[in-house]
């Protein structure tokens, strides 16, 4: 009796252990499943942001990720002109224009001539072509800029930009002019329209040539 009940004990014990030793083989080789398929999708996501990043190298296109290490990662990307915003011409070209018209209220006319020329020099030059520039200080009477102490040029307010051709673009707009007034409350005394024309040369946008009403061409 006590034989069958020591034979029967050490039999339980045996499928016990065996049922466990099973339960843990299972469970291993689940975790190695697992882990060998987030191998398997971190290589596979690295293999396709590489080949998204070539893509964009040679197509000027934007890659992003969306996710986190504790979630799902997604790759996305945006196909693009291949011009960003701030290197359209159009966006140089109204930096030069305003930037130049920024520029007007310190160059005064009515000053001696050769203080007038350097002034011009000082102002203009990062704006205006080497010949418009070089016109400008042996004629400062033709330049424009300060004439009375007020009102004065404030800016030039753009209302269009018209391409010519790859390299040569025409601006239009307005000469604001100011007084104390305005500079504490806003608005403008005066305005007068203004064409421009703009080139570019060695890499670089510089007005060639202006027109005010009434006032002719000022090249």
């Amino acid at each position: 009796m006590l034989n069958n009940i020591f034979m029967t004990s050490l039999f339980r014990s045996a499928v016990i252990k065996n049922s466990d030793m099973g339960y843990r083989r299972t469970h291993s080789m689940t975790i190695l499943k697992a882990k060998k398929r987030g191998v398997f999708a971190f290589v596979l996501l690295i293999c396709v942001v590489l080949s998204v990043g070539l893509l964009v190298a040679c197509n000027s296109k934007s890659i992003g990720l969306i996710g986190g290490s504790d979630g799902p990662t997604s790759v996305f990307v945006s196909i693009g002109k291949g011009k960003q915003a701030g290197n359209l011409p159009e966006d140089k070209i109204k930096h030069v224009i305003e930037g130049f018209g920024n520029a007007l209220k310190s160059v005064s006319l009515t000053a001696p001539k050769d203080i007038a020329a350097e002034s011009i020099k000082k102002h203009y030059s990062p704006y205006v072509t080497k010949e418009l520039l070089a016109e400008w200080m042996e004629n400062p009477e033709k330049a424009p800029g300060r004439t009375v102490s007020s009102p004065w040029p404030d800016r030039i307010e753009i209302t269009d930009i018209v391409p010519v051709s790859k390299a040569e673009y025409t601006v239009t707009g307005e000469i604001v002019e100011i007084t104390s007034v305005e500079l504490n409350q806003g608005g403008a005394a005066a305005r007068y329209p203004i064409s421009l024309k703009v080139v570019k040369h060695d890499n670089q946008w510089l007005i060639f040539s202006i027109n005010l009403k009434d006032e002719g061409t000022l090249k």
